[in-house]
């Protein structure tokens, strides 16, 4: 996983997730940089959704299948293959 997304950073919260979910088992399906004022991020992952039905991490919030970091809004989401 490459911690730049369109020659932008990706913060750590965010990072720090994505590597989370990669050593579950989860794969990365899209990426792309949504607003390059505020650094917005958008991933989209396919995984189990059940291996993280009560993960909730620190600086991140979490709504049903989407996961928003609190310093630039960026998004990761999780489809359910399951």
């Amino acid at each position: 996983m490459d911690n730049v997304v369109n020659n932008f950073e990706v913060c750590n919260a965010i990072s720090s997730l994505l590597k989370e979910f990669e050593s579950r088992g989860f794969k990365l399906e899209d990426q792309d940089l949504r607003d390059y004022h505020f650094k917005e991020m958008y991933f989209k992952m396919s995984g189990n959704l059940n291996l993280i039905e009560n993960f909730s991490p620190s600086g991140v919030k979490r709504i049903k299948n989407k996961f928003i970091c609190e310093c630039h809004w960026s998004t990761i989401e999780i489809v359910d293959y399951h």
